[in-house]
């Protein structure tokens, strides 16, 4: 019999092994239901979607701080975009 707080993940796929972790690690806290994912847009899809959500008010600064980037290179991104339209 397994120690309590494991379970057999044998025949388990990587994402229900990671997500089987990620709940004994953070017990007590909901973990989201939608499944993981190893989606990650390409520079040109999330320069494009900086430049939108820019032009649509948000703060250079919070983009910056969302997209772990640097305030000038936000600038950068918004200025080259700006270039292309």
């Amino acid at each position: 019999m397994a120690p309590e707080g494991f379970k057999d993940t044998s025949s388990a796929s990587i994402e229900k092994a990671v997500r089987r972790l990620l709940e004994l690690l953070y017990a007590g806290m909901e973990l989201p239901s939608e499944p993981l994912t190893d989606y990650s847009p390409t520079k040109e899809d999330r320069n494009a979607e900086i430049y939108q959500r820019y032009l649509a008010g948000e703060r250079a600064v919070d983009l910056a701080r969302e997209y772990g980037m640097s305030l000038q290179r936000i600038y950068k991104i918004i200025r080259n975009q700006r270039k292309q339209q």
